[in-house]
């Protein structure tokens, strides 16, 4: 099996599934910041307030690596198709790279949680 069916099979049963269920729990979490009681209610008081403000910083940065690396997975052959073997690889280590280096400077210098 080649690598690159390998990683998308990852992708496809793993990352992408991981991806979408922290996604749902961030809106969840933000609706539960702007609109407690009924979350509350909904979850059987298992996110209030707090739990909601906890859970919303804590998924941002595992959501917004998991999304990168689901775009890098699935550019990868559009990529290659349209700039060759060679340097569509390179470009897609470096859009990679770059974008969690960006989510990383935002998450962690720029966003201070209190």
């Amino acid at each position: 099996m080649k690598l690159y069916s390998l990683v998308k099979r990852v992708d496809n049963i793993i990352i992408a599934p991981l991806t979408l269920a922290l996604l749902f729990l961030m809106m969840l979490s933000g609706y539960a910041i702007i609109c407690p009681e009924l979350v509350s209610r909904s979850t059987f008081n298992l996110i209030g307030f707090y739990n909601a403000y906890i859970l919303h910083k804590i998924i941002g940065l595992p959501l917004w690596i998991l999304a990168v690396i689901h775009c890098v997975i699935n550019t990868r052959p559009k990529l290659l198709r349209i700039l060759g073997k060679l340097i569509g690889e390179i470009v897609n280590i470096m859009v990679a790279l770059i974008l969690i280096v960006i989510v990383l400077y935002l998450d962690l210098i720029c966003v201070k949680t209190p």
